[in-house]
This record gives structure tokens, sequence and C-alpha cells, in this order.
């Protein structure tokens, strides 16, 4: 499959396509609950997603996400027929704990 072109699809699509592909990762590794959300960044080419993990539990801890300990997770591959495919790769330096049990990890595409 091609490299998506980002000028021919909106970040409101990349956003459902994200969140669909993470949901299927996520399940397998007891991660339910999640919001993604996309942020272009102005005057790049580059997408990033920050994905908020709602802490429950069984949820994934944290740190075992943020320390690589889970590798299905480390890349989030995105596509749709007639647009191509884009990869998203985890940015551990901007993850971040919002509070006790909730945490955001971010993807940057590549």
């Amino acid at each position: 499959m091609d490299k998506m072109n980002l000028d021919k699809v909106s970040d409101e699509v990349i956003q459902d396509l994200f969140t669909e592909s993470f949901e299927q990762k996520g399940a397998d590794n007891d991660i339910s609950e999640f919001e993604c959300t996309c942020k272009r960044e102005v005057g790049s080419s580059k997408i990033g997603i920050e994905v908020m993990v709602v802490g429950m539990a069984g949820t994934v801890p944290y740190n075992e996400i943020h320390d690589k300990e889970i590798p299905e997770l480390e890349t989030i591959t995105i596509g749709r027929e007639g647009d191509g495919s884009l990869d998203f790769e985890r940015d551990p330096e901007s993850d971040y704990v919002l509070n006790t049990n909730d945490y955001v990890v971010v993807y940057k595409s590549v």
C-alpha cells in the first residue's frame, strides 16, 4: 500500500482510523477506555496523535507502556483503500501522566 497523502485526508478521518487501529491493539493489551486526539504540526507534514488512557482495574500501567514493555503498541499503522497507509511510532519522551490512574501516550507519523 502507498504512503497516505496527508493533504487529501482530514484530521478527523486520521483520528478515526487511528482510533480503530489502536482499539484492536489496545484491547489485546487490556486497554479498553481511551480517547485519541489528532494534532497536525503547523508548517510540517508530521501528525501527532495523543492517546489518553483512562486507567481502570486491569488497565496496563503507564510504566509498562512508557518503558516499551508492550512492543505491539510501539507502532500503529492506519490505512484506507485508495488513500494508502501511514505509520505512527511512539514518542516516549512526550508521554505524560495525568493523575494516579490516567496517562497520555504520544505517537508521531513517520
